[in-house]
């Protein structure tokens, strides 16, 4: 179960955190996961995506806050191709592997 979550309208994804120390990020629009990002040591308790910095920032329960910022450009609600797919999330938030 979720313990937050946020919606980027500008970069067209959910974001998604809870108990198993990883962030979802979802296409809205086809309520399909795009990827996941880990690094957290425990579970994550609040998580942002701040377009005007270009950030998503996660907080953890143990009081770590973790920052990154995205490569654009990033576009999940276009469909993926067969050859490409969508682009590796670690190109979206190169500096969340901690």
């Amino acid at each position: 179960m979720p313990h937050s979550f946020d919606f980027s309208p500008g970069y067209k994804f959910i974001a998604s955190c809870g108990m198993d120390r990883h962030i979802m990020l979802w296409n809205p629009f086809s309520a399909k996961s795009i990827g996941s990002l880990s690094g957290h040591s425990a579970s994550i308790k609040e998580v942002l995506v701040v377009e005007q910095e270009h950030q998503l920032v996660s907080v953890g329960v143990d009081k770590v806050v973790k920052a990154s910022a995205p490569s654009p450009p990033f576009n999940p609600t276009l469909p993926p191709t067969p050859a490409l797919g969508y682009p590796r999330v670690g190109r979206l938030f190169p500096t969340l592997t901690w």
